[in-house]
């Protein structure tokens, strides 16, 4: 999860050439350097160096495009610094925990920047740390700020029997969005789609509902069977909130993504499956609407009981989607555990039967399982 709400999510995949306001970094910047007499190797690490990836990055690399190589046995000296105004970290695990939600385990003593899950921002003098590069195999560098990584704050770092440290680009640095096919929905209009997967398995995972612009714009899609979805008709925006919610998942929140009319946004991420305790999780009770048959123009309120799951707090994210209108609900609170929100029926809604979803979120991106579900009839 990213951002002032908290984001998580699975990592980002990306699809689409970088947008025109993410500067890729110059392919000729060291950022390890190698004292060979004292086997020891300096690594510079800066968050947010650029705009790649919405800030969500190390040296303007994010998804593993950085690769640096430590020799076997060798001192890493970390100088870890943040150009951004919101928290980061950089932590140092096997590379299978890159795409957990938070807490991640060191991979050797010392391996992390101080307060790793709380990070800091705008910090211009290094946080220096240090550690033996003692067993060989594949790390990752993660920002420990929780669902950072997840939204692709990481890269790599492989311990093997070399001569020298040194580091691989894989490519430009990516994002996972940007503008590509014309829209089909019009001059003035533009659309998002992209394909989400199993962070796991990289298998395709069915009925995602992908909200965009939870404030703004309040757009709902849902992934079919081979795991893509597509929103059309969507109102350009510089730049919105992208999330991804599936029962039985860890809920994604990437970097902002532009709309822009008469173009297609690609936007493509995965979702590492929930395995945490039910007590950990936040509960949505007592789901209802204001009324269950209503006519289109007509105003419907949503409500529930939302309360936190054990360590952590809740997040602002709280919704009762629809895919098939295609329209998000945002609940607030107004009580100690009641959320709610109204929503105008759109006039142009077809009749029928719309089942809504209830969500819940946490700030350690920790979603409701299973889901409330309600049906409102529309009827003319």
């Amino acid at each position: 999860m990213l951002g002032a709400g908290g984001l998580l999510a699975g990592a980002a995949v990306p699809t689409a050439s970088l947008p025109a306001h993410a500067a890729t970094p110059a392919a000729s910047q060291t950022w390890v350097q190698w004292d060979g007499a004292h086997k020891t190797a300096h690594l510079t690490l800066v968050a947010a160096y650029n705009q790649n990836n919405g800030g969500f990055n190390f040296d303007g690399y994010n998804l593993g495009h950085l690769s640096i190589t430590i020799p076997l046995g060798a001192k890493v000296v970390v100088a870890y610094t943040n150009k951004g105004a919101l928290p980061h970290s950089a932590v140092i695990t096997p590379f299978a925990s890159h795409a957990l939600a938070g807490n991640f385990p060191l991979a050797f003593k010392g391996s992390a920047s101080p307060n790793p899950s709380s990070g800091v921002a705008n910090l211009s003098t290094p946080q220096v740390f240090s550690f033996i590069a003692s067993k060989a195999g594949a790390y990752a560098i993660v920002c420990g700020v929780p669902g950072h990584a997840i939204g692709g704050m990481w890269d790599r770092l492989i311990v093997a029997k070399a001569s020298v440290a040194s580091q691989q680009i894989a490519g430009a640095a990516p994002a996972s969005a940007g503008s590509g096919t014309s829209a089909s929905s019009g001059n003035n209009l533009g659309a998002m789609e992209g394909m989400v997967t199993d962070a796991s398995t990289g298998k395709p995972l069915p009925h995602v509902y992908v909200v965009l612009g939870w404030t703004t714009l309040k757009r709902v899609g849902e992934t079919d069977a081979k795991g893509h979805y597509r929103i059309d008709n969507v109102k350009p925006i510089s730049l919105t909130d992208a999330y991804g919610f599936a029962e039985g998942y860890v809920y994604y929140h990437g970097h902002p993504v532009p709309i822009k009319a008469g173009k297609v946004t690609t936007y493509s991420f995965a979702m590492p499956r929930d395995t945490f305790a039910k007590n950990l999780l936040p509960q949505l009770t007592d789901a209802r609407l204001s009324t269950t048959t209503a006519k289109p123009g007509a105003t419907v309120t949503f409500q529930a009981h939302i309360t936190p799951g054990k360590n952590g707090p809740l997040s602002a994210e709280n919704f009762a989607v629809n895919s098939q209108m295609g329209h998000s609900v945002l609940l607030t609170k107004v009580g100690s555990t009641t959320y709610r929100g109204s929503w105008r029926i759109p006039t142009d809604t077809k009749p029928g039967a719309y089942q809504f979803i209830f969500i819940a979120t946490m700030q350690n991106c920790l979603e409701n399982a299973p889901y409330e579900r309600l049906t409102l009839t529309v009827r003319t």
